[in-house]
């Protein structure tokens, strides 16, 4: 059953929403092996290939900043890809478009 809502939700996010002092803390950010241990823990719960390809990923676009590249990586974990999928499914249910943007761009 479709709603008769005629009206556009945008939900997102910053890609460093995540970002905290005490994550700051956790790690020698600068330190590239301590990043990518850190890294590898976190996500090997997930699948252990999972970890090589996400740190290769988000090192291209963080510019080797990987304090950065962490935060972007959890906020797209833990926040950016749950709206998608909520943007996705609001889609299928209501009449109205929904749009999610990450860059800028309408995603549907």
């Amino acid at each position: 059953m479709r709603s008769c809502c005629n009206c556009r939700l945008s939900p997102g996010t910053t890609a460093q929403s995540l970002a905290t002092q005490a994550g700051l803390a956790k790690v020698a950010w600068n330190d590239t092996n301590a990043y990518s241990a850190h890294v590898e823990l976190s996500l090997s719960g997930f699948n252990t290939s999972l970890p090589a390809p996400a740190i290769e990923l988000y090192n291209k676009t963080s510019k080797g900043d990987n304090w950065h590249a962490y935060t972007s990586m959890l906020s797209d974990i833990r926040v950016t890809c749950p709206l998608h999928k909520m943007a996705t499914q609001m889609q299928e249910h209501f009449q109205a478009i929904a749009f999610y943007s990450r860059h800028g761009e309408p995603f549907i």
